[in-house]
């Protein structure tokens, strides 16, 4: 795309092209996740409007969590232990600030490991080929109305149901293979 003082170029990525004078007023920096003006109450009330829409569509809509991509949206979902396809009318609504915190936190690790080149040794699911706690073959698939490839694990992210709250689990420390003493490989393809 050229621009009048230079060019950009995007491989892959959504973008909502601002016009006008004034982006920062045309911006809604309450979504931006990593903003400081980033509201957790502006997007509960964005996911309010989606009640029985998938926990991995609301997380990768950027009008709700601005900034959350594919890699923070496994994660956060290994961290809660949701299946991908778990309606937000199954999560207890006194949890959807949980949420919102789970995902929040999340992001400001994500940028944490990637300034120091470490972003990788953290993923727990995305990419890797067992759960990290049962070892069990993670599944691998496209999911949600983009079918995003999703890396879920079926013991401990089961398909609920019954409404359920929310327990946001710490990322597990690096793990190592017991025989080898290497890293889990990566299926970094």
């Amino acid at each position: 795309m050229n621009l009048p003082n230079g060019e950009i170029t995007i491989w892959a990525a959504s973008v909502k092209w601002i016009e006008g004078d004034d982006v920062k007023a045309e911006y809604d920096f309450t979504a931006d996740i990593m903003s400081d003006r980033w509201n957790p109450r502006s997007a509960l009330k964005k996911v309010r409007a989606f009640p029985h829409g998938e926990i991995a569509d609301v997380l990768l809509d950027q009008a709700i969590f601005a900034g959350v991509g594919n890699i923070i949206k496994n994660e956060v979902l290994f961290n809660i232990r949701r299946h991908p396809l778990t309606r937000l009318s199954r999560l207890d609504r006194q949890d959807w600030p949980r949420l919102a915190d789970a995902v929040h936190s999340y992001c400001w690790n994500f940028y944490e490991w990637k300034k120091k080149f470490e972003l990788r040794k953290h993923w727990q699911v995305y990419r890797q080929r067992l759960c990290p706690l049962c070892e069990r073959k993670l599944i691998r698939e496209p999911l949600g109305k983009n079918a995003r490839l999703t890396f879920y694990c079926s013991r401990h992210q089961p398909l609920y149901t019954q409404v359920r709250k929310i327990q946001v689990r710490a990322v597990l420390p690096i793990r190592t293979i017991p025989a080898s003493g290497l890293l889990e490989p990566r299926l970094d393809h």
